[in-house]
């Protein structure tokens, strides 16, 4: 049960690192934390959505995540 728990905290704190750091400080990492987890989904599915449009540019052109 322990173990689970803490694979779970791990996995939260690495998803609000890599979101903090894609949002280029439009989201700090405390108010990570204060979002419900609706929240949070959304700008899961936001992020995911500009890495796939801007994986669509030709390689010649700046990428903007």
């Amino acid at each position: 049960m322990f173990r689970t728990l803490r694979d779970e905290t791990s996995i939260i704190i690495d998803n609000a690192i890599n979101t903090v750091y894609y949002m280029r400080g439009a989201v700090n990492y405390f108010d990570y934390y204060e979002m419900t987890y609706v929240e949070r989904q959304k700008i899961s599915k936001f992020l995911e959505k500009r890495f796939k449009e801007e994986s669509k540019k030709p390689a010649h052109l700046n990428r903007v995540y």
